[in-house]
């Protein structure tokens, strides 16, 4: 999320990934520890905290995303094109939505 959206605040990011935001502390935790992704605070409100890819996180997606890509393709592959139309419709519905946080 973060490579294609940008920085995000951690409750966007837990939102927008389908996590409960107790939940995503752990995983920034963990990604945090491997250098795939930085946080920091906002000066007036200490309460949000943004979420940044680093440059190790950028290049790592880099380097597996199109394997990602290429195995969603592939699975996919089964559905006919109207279908695949209306899961990418549905998809873009359920990704478009206000998330009550």
């Amino acid at each position: 999320m973060l490579f294609h959206k940008g920085s995000l605040c951690q409750r966007e990011l837990a939102a927008k990934i389908l996590k409960s935001t107790g939940n995503i502390t752990i995983v920034i935790d963990n990604l945090e520890k491997n250098n795939l992704v930085r946080r920091e605070r906002a000066q007036d409100d200490r309460r949000f905290i943004a979420i940044h890819l680093t440059e190790t996180g950028r290049l790592l997606i880099e380097h597996v995303f199109p394997v990602i890509m290429a195995a969603i393709v592939r699975e996919m592959s089964i559905l006919q094109e109207s279908e695949q139309d209306e899961l990418a419709r549905l998809c873009r519905r359920i990704g478009l939505q206000e998330k009550k946080v």
